[in-house]
């Protein structure tokens, strides 16, 4: 979970936005749900969605 976080906020910043967005929406929800809401991970997926 973390790591689909890591690598959609790194696709982001490398100009890879749609495959950023695919891991994103996979990572955020199962992020929320195990590492709760204030997470680094489940903020780092949400600031991609976001986006």
């Amino acid at each position: 979970m973390e790591n689909y976080a890591g690598l959609a906020d790194y696709l982001t910043r490398t100009g890879q936005r749609d495959e950023a967005e695919r891991l994103a929406r996979e990572a955020f929800p199962l992020c929320e749900r195990i590492l709760g809401p204030d997470h680094p991970a489940t903020l780092r997926a949400c600031r991609v969605l976001e986006a």
